[in-house]
């Protein structure tokens, strides 16, 4: 019988340790109150999806969901090319309580951005979206179509909100009433690849796939002062013009992915070094 070769030579190894990743900031949320018993409700809080033609398949092709997620997947590049994906969550009719609603919505699926289908019924639910974003550094998107909106005044809550410098609550306005502009603009925002040398991107001047309005130099100057991005022409060209009022939506998405990648790093630093 050979002598087994431990008696001479003795090998210990360090297993690696499992280590935790990132936050993937491309995964986008459009809040419904679709009630699809068994499949999307209070007890099935999200659905998930990669492609136009699976939202239509589950929520039907005349459905508000699809219109938001056409307008969602024509934007190009979107948060699906970036390998993120979008989510629908449900809110509870009967629910008025933002963050309860949020908040079960990202136990199921941890998104970093959101738009409702539903506009805020008021001021105080418009509030209550702004505080949730800044307090759970997230980003909820809102399209406002008033023209008071534009008015810098106490009152006025988009300018409420910016003094407050809650911005973590991205602030559009669309003289065309088109409440979609939230979708294309998230769409547009979070299709950054962290991964790559150079990605970062900015609004400013970006196209998306809903109208353009046009917009008189006042409205233009009004919307700056603000905090609210519009999407008009200039020249034949439709584009982005973004008020930094409110700090820039980019500026934001950066600092909460690099953020959350310096944290993940450090932690797996702490916890992948077998022999500290």
């Amino acid at each position: 019988m050979s002598t087994d070769i431990q008696n001479v030579v003795r090998v210990v190894l360090n297993e690696p340790s499992s280590l935790l990743l990132s936050d993937n900031v491309n995964i986008v949320c459009i809040v419904s109150g679709t009630e699809i018993a068994g499949d999307f409700d209070a007890d099935n809080r999200t659905q998930s999806f990669t492609n136009l033609t699976s939202v239509g398949e589950f929520f039907g092709t005349t459905s508000n969901e699809y219109e938001y997620a056409q307008t969602f997947f024509g934007t190009k590049p979107n948060s699906v090319n970036a390998g993120g994906r979008l989510v629908f969550g449900y809110a509870d009719a009967l629910d008025t309580d933002t963050a309860a609603t949020l908040d079960s919505i990202q136990a199921s699926v941890k998104c970093s951005g959101f738009v409702f289908i539903d506009a805020p019924a008021d001021d105080e639910e418009t509030l209550a979206r702004a505080a949730y974003a800044q307090a759970n550094n997230v980003l909820i998107y809102e399209t406002f179509i008033d023209a008071a909106d534009l008015e810098a005044q106490a009152g006025n809550v988009v300018y409420d909100i910016q003094q407050l410098g809650q911005d973590r609550f991205r602030m559009l306005y669309d003289a065309n009433g088109d409440r979609k502009m939230s979708v294309s603009y998230m769409a547009r925002m979070h299709s950054v690849n962290f991964d790559a040398a150079n990605s970062a991107i900015t609004m400013h001047l970006k196209q998306l796939n809903v109208l353009p309005a046009a917009y008189s130099q006042t409205d233009i100057d009004n919307a700056k002062a603000v905090g609210l991005d519009i999407y008009t022409t200039i020249g034949n060209r439709p584009s982005l013009l973004t008020s930094g009022a409110n700090n820039y939506t980019d500026t934001v998405y950066n600092l909460i992915a690099y953020k959350n990648r310096i944290q993940v790093r450090v932690f797996n630093t702490l916890a992948g070094t077998n022999t500290k």
